[in-house]
């Protein structure tokens, strides 16, 4: 069941490894919209801490188009294709590790339009910032 529902969100946004930025907000989006895709990961990763098949996989396939990306000069190609994947979606996937830590020593709701637009803004900067070729 898990690894169902996983698949459907991680096919829910296409990986198109020339415009990571593009991704990481959609990614950012999909998961606002789907917090349960966020909370049945963290309870896989704390149940089944190992990958199937599917997720080696999928994994491979975003890694070798990131590396194709890095050779024709498209991507930045300071950190191997692994590592990039992989700040990717740790970048995305840090508003939802934050927000209950910070909900009581906020002044503002973490969850507000605005807040949520600006984290969103600086995801897709950062993964601009570390993917961008440096010409």
């Amino acid at each position: 069941m898990i690894d169902r529902v996983l698949d459907v969100g991680a096919e829910t946004v296409p990986f198109d490894a020339e415009d990571l930025p593009g991704v990481a907000g959609q990614i950012f989006d999909n998961l606002i919209a789907h917090p349960d895709l966020m909370r049945l990961l963290s309870w896989k990763l704390l149940e089944r801490p190992g990958t199937t098949d599917q997720e080696v996989a999928t994994y491979t396939a975003k890694t070798t188009a990131v590396a194709a990306a890095q050779e024709q000069g498209r991507v930045e190609p300071e950190l191997g294709p692994e590592d990039l994947v992989a700040f990717v979606l740790a970048l995305t996937q840090a508003w939802f590790s934050l927000t209950g830590g910070m909900s009581p020593t906020s002044r503002s709701d973490p969850w507000s339009t605005q807040r949520l637009a600006r984290h969103r803004d600086a995801v897709v900067d950062a993964v601009r910032q570390i993917t961008t070729p440096h010409r």
